[in-house]
């Protein structure tokens, strides 16, 4: 049970530092772009 406990919140922590590490990455503001872009398009496409 304790072992579960611990291996649970290790996973948890790496998930939190991986997170932080991707938030200050300035790929993901590229990304976001790339999406509103990809999603306007078809909006756009849609409605034509």
């Amino acid at each position: 049970m304790i072992l579960r406990q611990t291996s649970v919140q290790s996973s948890a922590t790496q998930h939190d530092d991986l997170a932080r590490a991707w938030e200050a990455n300035d790929y993901v503001d590229f990304m976001a772009a790339v999406l509103l872009g990809v999603a306007l398009t078809a909006l756009a496409l849609s409605v034509m």
